[in-house]
């Protein structure tokens, strides 16, 4: 099986380093992911990123907190970024190989990779 080259964006206020900025890019990831609820759940977590202002590794707990004073319903959170979900008609529709969008690091934080980043840049302002 081939190799798959996950890329985790981790950035700090003091050092910003990726060329693809948060506020570069839309929330509107109309057909971007190939669900609504997924598009959802990727826009949220965009416009997370977009009031931090960089790419870092982040918790459930800070993500929970967003979505309270958003008043968005937490259980959604990450919703169809982890893996595979079920699609309408209610058969297992599984990513592609090398859509792995979020990152677990050793200690539980999590980490958007470059292909969350692209995919959503397809959609730049």
């Amino acid at each position: 099986m081939a190799e798959r080259n996950i890329v985790p964006v981790e950035e700090t206020a003091g050092n910003q380093h990726y060329p693809l900025r948060p506020h570069q890019i839309s929330t509107r990831l109309i057909g971007t992911f190939g669900k609504r609820e997924v598009e959802e759940s990727a826009q949220k977590l965009l416009r997370f990123f977009q009031e931090r202002g960089y790419w870092s590794s982040f918790t459930t707990q800070e993500l929970r907190r967003f979505y309270e004073q958003q008043n968005w319903n937490p259980d959604t959170i990450l919703w169809g970024l982890l893996g595979a979900w079920f699609n309408d008609n209610s058969s297992m529709c599984w990513r592609a190989p090398l859509d792995v969008y979020i990152a677990i690091g050793e200690n539980g934080e999590y980490f958007v990779t470059e292909a969350f980043i692209k995919r959503c840049a397809s959609q730049m302002q």
